[in-house]
């Protein structure tokens, strides 16, 4: 069974009526994977807005170790 998917087919030129050359087809591909970028950075941006509090934002990250004191040994 053939899979299909939204590629346009180089050995049936599909949809033949709207890309008749290849310079047609590289524009629309291009477009398309234009749109789909910008679709997975809103994606991604809304993601990380809504994974981290409010708060946040406005304290800095805590420190993974305590600082060490002068002479303190390890």
């Amino acid at each position: 069974m053939e899979r299909k998917t939204m590629a346009i087919s180089r050995e049936k030129k599909a949809p033949a009526k709207v890309l008749a050359d290849e310079a047609a087809r590289d524009f629309i591909s291009h477009r398309r994977r234009e749109a789909v970028l910008k679709d997975i950075v809103a994606l991604a941006d809304r993601l990380a807005s809504k994974s981290r509090p409010p708060s946040a934002a406005a304290s800095p990250p805590p420190m993974p170790f305590p600082a060490r004191r002068a002479g303190e040994r390890h």
